[in-house]
């Protein structure tokens, strides 16, 4: 049988605002799939509004393609995260983050707000965004009106491996990876120590799935409402 793992495998957290509730019978936020693909796995979309004044968040602006301080943004930021197989923290659970934006590309460190979302344009100005799957590789996208950036697509794409980098659990069959990847992962702390034996064997599989939420459940503050979602799976 092949060996599977529960996994948050695609996530898309979408706008807060406290105050901000779109009228019933307008629309606000969209989420939707690229014609011809399979959902993603293992990719993170997410909006993410929080007041920050520390140095572990940044902001790409796109219009001059500069790292800028997550204060320099409006708060609103989209996270366009691919996970990798490196750890992200040396002592839980955590795969190590690669961001994509019009700044380049980031591994680890800071997270980077890809765009800025302008959610006083709601419900008017919606926002679509996408995840698709094809030709061995994962592709994220998103449109709308952005600050600094006005109205806009922003699409990235990453092979399944690239650059050395594979994109974590990318196979949906076991034909579909070697096991070059797997490895056991240990932390210690102060109950003891635990061994994630086989993190990404031969054999393995991991079925694509699509979740929306808050990913977090000890900040954010507001309301969202998503009212357009489709799918789209190749014959």
């Amino acid at each position: 049988m092949p060996h599977r793992r529960p996994r948050l495998l695609v996530g898309a957290a979408l706008g807060r605002q406290r105050g901000r509730r779109p009228a019933p019978q307008r629309k606000q936020n969209r989420i939707a799939k690229l014609p011809d693909s399979d959902v993603g796995q293992a990719r993170f979309l997410g909006y993410n509004r929080y007041k920050y004044a520390g140095t572990g968040l940044l902001y790409c602006d796109p219009a001059t393609g500069r790292y800028e301080p997550y204060s320099a943004g409006t708060g609103n930021g989209v996270n366009a995260i691919f996970m990798t197989d490196d750890r992200r923290y040396p002592a839980m659970p955590g795969t190590e983050y690669l961001m994509e934006s019009e700044c380049g590309l980031r591994k680890g460190g800071a997270i980077v707000s890809t765009v800025d979302l302008r959610p006083e344009l709601l419900p008017e100005e919606p926002y679509t965004f996408a995840v698709e799957r094809r030709g061995g590789a994962y592709t994220m996208e998103m449109s709308g009106v952005f600050a600094h950036a006005g109205r806009a697509t922003f699409r990235y794409t990453r092979s399944f491996v690239q650059d050395g980098e594979p994109i974590w659990h990318y196979n949906q069959k076991p034909g579909e990876y070697d096991g070059r990847f797997n490895a056991d992962w240990t932390w210690t702390g102060p109950g003891g120590t635990l061994v994630d034996r086989d993190t990404w064997p031969a054999g393995s599989a991991y079925p694509d799935r699509f979740m929306i939420g808050d990913p977090h459940m000890n900040f954010y503050e507001g309301s969202a409402r998503v009212d357009d979602i489709r799918l789209y799976v190749p014959e």
